[in-house]
């Protein structure tokens, strides 16, 4: 049989659906689209592609549904929004299904925060593992690692205003607590 087999489309209509792929490949020459694969590293802690899957869950809802698959499967336990009246007031304590987060100004640098993270007994972990909290809403995407687990607890020291105290304090922010 030969090469050049007959088809429905005319050498017009070929070139028009050539070019309009090439097109597309152009388009997307500067950025590469973010891939499930980019967001299972994300949350498994991997640095690669850190800012591009940031802005893609808070501007793609496609990309937010493949995290919000992705943390069902691999979280250890969650924290809902804070369901919050008028109350402009900085949280002390975030409590989730499984864990809770304390909040406590440093007393000897008034710009730190300790936050300490205390696991109920429920909450199956080995000991010395290293934990993931990410918090997300519509508008933020945020990973903070916490220290080795001893005890039940883990802690780590924040500043102030820092974009990772400010994205687990924010009442409107879903926790996912994750075991590396």
């Amino acid at each position: 049989m030969s090469a050049n087999v007959a088809s429905d489309e005319t050498p017009d209509e070929s070139l028009f659906v050539a070019l309009k792929a090439l097109q597309g490949l152009h388009s997307m020459e500067g950025e590469r689209q973010v891939l499930l694969a980019d967001v299972v590293s994300y949350v498994e802690g991997g640095d690669d592609r850190l800012d591009k899957v940031k802005n893609a869950v808070v501007t793609d809802l496609s990309v937010r549904r493949q995290l919000q698959w992705v943390l069902q499967q691999r979280r250890l336990a969650a924290a809902p929004a804070e369901a919050l009246a008028q109350d402009t007031a900085e949280l002390e304590m975030r409590i989730g299904a499984g864990f809770r987060l304390l909040f406590r100004q440093s007393r000897a640098d008034k710009e730190h925060v300790y936050v300490v993270l205390e696991m109920d007994s429920t909450l199956q972990t080995s000991e010395g593992a290293k934990l993931l909290l990410i918090a997300q809403s519509d508008t933020l995407l945020a990973r903070v690692p916490f220290a080795e687990v001893s005890g039940g607890r883990s802690q780590i020291i924040l500043r102030k205003d820092d974009d990772q105290l400010k994205a687990i304090q924010n009442p409107n922010a879903t926790l996912s607590l994750l075991e590396l």
